[in-house]
């Protein structure tokens, strides 16, 4: 465990515009990404690989036709492939434009473009009127300035009767938050609370969190020696400043993993039917 985790640049939408510029910008990026998760996925910031979008798809409920929002859909790479093999209406939700931008551009390559609608805006002020949505999804996007309980009663109000909310989340043990440096203790702390109580509190019901914290480290692992093997060209693009700190956070969050100090897990819950039960 490293004794004292690196500070982070504050969060905003033009220091993430910036990142996902030199991102997409970058052959050696989609190439490490593709290496890992496969070409479907290539522009993504997040960790998953479509087994785990599936399973998050699978726990949404989603079916075709049905209005999803994805919240900080960043690149748009998980966002593509719920449009595309699930049929889906998705509305791709980031408080970046270059960010779906990306995506936008991403969806009219794939043929995407009627049934994804890019939207720019923070997810504490999502445009969405209540109960308009059948489901609601995110692959971690509530790690920066993020009201958590704020949010889980947010959403669903969003939700139509019956909808699903379903995320990928990394709770931080203590001694990671302890780790932290000062500007980010208090922020990694709020992630601790007990979010399926929360989510039970703001209305949901059937609310579950599957332990995913082996496929992140597999993940985690083969990032990690991709990087390494591309590193120098890697550098190249996109600085070697940002080429070492995406380095060493893959590495740095492998170990935490490794050693059960951030676990990930997929939480899903449904908002409750809003039918008359049947008399018998």
């Amino acid at each position: 465990m490293p004794e004292h985790l690196p500070d982070e640049p504050g969060p905003s939408p033009e220091s993430f515009g910036g990142l996902y510029k030199l991102l997409t910008a970058s052959a050696t990026y989609r190439r490490i990404m593709t290496e890992v998760f496969g070409e479907s996925l290539a522009l993504q910031l997040s960790i998953v690989a479509p087994a785990d979008v599936r399973l998050l798809a699978a726990r949404a409920g989603l079916e075709a036709g049905q209005r999803v929002a994805d919240f900080c859909c960043g690149l748009g790479g998980p966002t593509l492939l719920i449009a595309a093999e699930y049929g889906c209406q998705v509305f791709a939700v980031d408080w970046s434009s270059q960010a779906t931008a990306s995506c936008w551009r991403s969806a009219v390559a794939a043929g995407l473009q009627d049934t994804v609608r890019p939207v720019v805006a923070d997810i504490s002020r999502p445009p969405f009127a209540e109960g308009s949505l059948d489901a609601i999804v995110s692959i971690d996007g509530f790690y920066f300035g993020v009201d958590l309980p704020a949010l889980y009663a947010r959403v669903f109000r969003l939700l139509r009767p019956g909808g699903y909310f379903a995320f990928y989340f990394d709770v931080p043990s203590q001694a990671v938050v302890e780790a932290s440096s000062p500007t980010r203790r208090a922020h990694r702390e709020s992630h601790r609370i007990d979010h399926l109580a929360v989510l039970a509190g703001a209305g949901f019901i059937n609310a579950r969190a599957e332990d995913r914290t082996a496929a992140q480290t597999l993940h985690l692992g083969r990032m990690l020696t991709s990087y390494k093997t591309h590193f120098q060209r890697l550098r190249a693009e996109i600085g070697p400043q940002l080429a070492i700190d995406l380095r060493d956070e893959i590495s740095q969050t492998l170990q935490m993993t490794q050693q059960g100090l951030w676990p990930r897990y997929l939480f899903s819950a449904r908002k409750p039917d809003d039918r008359p039960a049947r008399r018998r």
